[in-house]
């Protein structure tokens, strides 16, 4: 299939499928949440909170782990251990 240049959407206007997708889901969800309470009560303790932990990352924000840069030259390049006269490097 050959695209014409310029033939899609104008740059910024919005995407009218996933805007009337996104309404759509949205509207679900909150139908279903009306309800929730009464379907968690019916669960067990174990299956409860195993579904609350599945909701935690929609209700919290998650941390990411932030690694620093090390300068090579900080970097450790080896170790020797000398143990009762025995030397090994690593």
């Amino acid at each position: 299939m050959n695209k014409v240049i310029g033939s899609g959407r104008k740059k910024g206007s919005l995407n009218k499928v996933s805007k009337d997708t996104r309404t759509i889901i949205k509207d679900i969800v909150n139908n279903e949440l009306k309800g929730i309470s009464g379907r968690l009560e019916s669960l067990t303790d174990t299956e409860r909170v195993y579904i609350l932990i599945k909701l935690l990352p929609f209700c919290i924000p998650t941390y990411n782990k932030i690694m620093p840069e090390i300068p090579e030259e900080d970097k450790i390049k080896g170790i020797t251990v000398n143990i009762e006269g025995v030397t090994k490097t690593y």
